[in-house]
């Protein structure tokens, strides 16, 4: 069974009093006072809540969710903030930047003539050619095609 953030950070946590989880609720701000975040404000059931901070926020909604959020309470690039009239409350130009996205295909195979599988072969000279031939049409297969998501 794989260990998640939830089993190794939270569940550990839950029986804190200064921890409240909620489930089902969409964060849209970060509230600050001057430049300190005071909370979050946030969506649950169709109204619109704020969670106090009395001591520090943490804002963890992974490399998408997070600079988004950030950029629509004020913080990134001071310019693309204005342009869409968010009030500046911080500039800080990475927020948002220098995001790429790390698509994988991952395939899964059934053999059905084991004789000509790649793991059958005993001699290294084959199994090296079998990886060429394997890569090269890879290659020319995916990477020069538009692939369309």
């Amino acid at each position: 069974r794989r260990w998640s953030a939830t089993n190794a950070f939270l569940r550990p946590a839950l029986h804190r009093r200064n921890l409240t989880v909620l489930t089902g609720a969409s964060v849209t701000r970060v509230r600050f006072r001057g430049r300190r975040a005071e909370g979050f404000e946030f969506v649950k059931d169709g109204e619109q809540r704020f969670a106090e901070a009395k001591r520090e926020s943490i804002l963890a909604l992974g490399s998408i969710g997070s600079p988004q959020v950030l950029q629509l309470s004020g913080v990134g690039p001071e310019d693309l903030l204005r342009q869409h009239r968010i009030p500046v409350v911080h500039a800080a130009p990475g927020v948002g930047g220098n995001l790429h996205d790390h698509l994988q295909i991952r395939l899964q195979l059934r053999m059905l003539h084991f004789r000509r599988c790649l793991n059958n072969h005993r001699h290294r000279r084959q199994i090296h050619h079998q990886v060429q031939h394997y890569n090269y049409c890879s290659r020319r297969s995916l990477l020069h095609r538009h692939l369309y998501l």
